[in-house]
């Protein structure tokens, strides 16, 4: 109710000009832009059962019910075959299925209770698991559980653990770093202003720099990735858009550049096959 009484300026608010406002007006502003998406979304509780458990908790202790309540939550949110898309988008759970859940399209884990140990490391590997577009995975820490991390990792060797857990704070330099590297292949040949397209593509006229310029655009777009939603991704989206339109616009005229697809997130290959679409380029 409160995005939709936003007035129409505020619902327009543009990415930039977005990241310089209040947090509670950016949250806002991102309820509105996905309301469609919040309006269908789904959750489902799985846990265990008991003898003395209220019956109207058997919907969600019945083994065969929560067993299609886990093939639901599997199937993406997103299709362009609807059949293959479900709106359950949440599992509730409090030590079910931390351990052999199979599920890579598992993107964010809310953590609200004690956890430590074996079963960190087991909550860790559920959401880290790679697939559907998605190259990690994001715990959300509401009880300060980070910090039994390092007695959890004590038994295993540096070279296992490395990037197991890291802040997502961590990874904003990173993206700031990425993007400056994949511009300064512009940059180094003259051109700071990316809005002429003949100019950009004369830079990526040589088999060379065009595939500096894939390698290190990937990197980057997959660093926005990591950030997107958050706040801290939004002044690098419009030069993401532009990046992955030259990328396209050069793939068409040199055809030796693979396209963008697979290599990236989901939110971010949306992101830019809508933008690029959008200006008429396949």
């Amino acid at each position: 109710a409160e995005a939709a009484a936003l007035s129409d300026q505020d619902k327009a608010t543009d990415d930039e000009e977005l990241c310089t406002k209040p947090a509670a007006f950016q949250a806002l502003v991102q309820a509105w832009r996905y309301r469609d998406t919040l309006e269908k979304i789904e959750f489902a509780a799985i846990m265990s059962g008991g003898n003395n458990d209220d019956a109207s908790w058997k919907q969600w202790t019945d083994g065969p019910a929560q067993e299609t309540r886990i093939k639901r939550f599997k199937k993406p949110l997103f299709h362009k075959d609807a059949t293959k898309s479900d709106p359950l988008a949440f599992l509730i759970v409090k030590s079910m299925l931390l351990t052999g859940f199979d599920a890579p399209i598992e993107g964010v884990m809310y953590l609200d209770r004690s956890i430590r140990e074996a079963e960190l490391l087991q909550a860790i590997a559920r959401v880290n698991r790679t697939g559907f577009g998605k190259t990690c995975g994001i715990v959300v820490d509401y009880f300060g559980v980070a910090h039994h991390l390092k007695a959890a990792l004590a038994a295993y060797s540096d070279e296992d653990i490395e990037g197991a857990l890291v802040s997502l704070k961590d990874q904003i330099p990173v993206l700031q770093d990425r993007h400056i590297r994949v511009v300064d292949i512009f940059r180094r040949a003259g051109l700071d202003d990316l809005s002429n397209d003949e100019d950009c593509l004369q830079v990526l006229s040589t088999e060379k720099a065009r595939a500096e310029f894939t390698v290190k655009l990937k990197d980057f777009l997959n660093s926005l990735e990591i950030i997107l939603p958050r706040p801290e991704g939004l002044p690098f989206v419009q030069d993401a858009k532009r990046l992955a339109y030259l990328q396209a616009r050069a793939r068409n005229r040199y055809r030796d550049m693979p396209v963008i697809g697979s290599d990236v997130g989901a939110k971010v290959r949306k992101l830019i096959d809508d933008h690029v679409i959008s200006l008429g380029i396949d």
